[in-house]
């Protein structure tokens, strides 16, 4: 049984756990990828995803199949992925209206400053 979702998690783990923690006011961004660090990207998740990595490399180090999934593991990381997706989605929204606001800035500025 393949594991479409391990990977991904595994990448955004690293990702999201590599951002500077910050002691200012929490952005609506910042906000996001806190909820998925500590929600969806726990410690027993990531023990759960690092566990499997590590069997599916050992089969294939010795050219055997990758062990299946059992149904319970599979259904939580079916559900973090989808938890993973939305809160992803909304975070790139906000990130989106972010760049929006700054370009819209930057241009302001930049006419105000040729037409002095």
């Amino acid at each position: 049984m393949r594991r479409p979702l391990v990977l991904p998690l595994a990448t955004a783990a690293s990702l999201f756990l590599s951002l500077p923690i910050r002691a200012e006011t929490v952005d609506p961004i910042e906000a996001a990828s806190n909820r998925i660090v500590g929600n969806i990207l726990s410690e027993q998740n990531l023990s759960l995803i690092f566990g499997l990595l590590r069997q599916s490399l050992t089969a294939a180090a010795e050219d055997k199949p990758a062990p299946d999934l059992p149904a319970e593991i599979s259904a939580r990381f079916e559900t973090a992925g989808k938890e993973m997706q939305r809160e992803m989605g909304s975070a790139s929204v906000l990130l989106l209206d972010r760049i929006e606001q700054d370009m819209r800035e930057s241009l302001r500025d930049e006419f105000v400053r040729q037409w002095r």
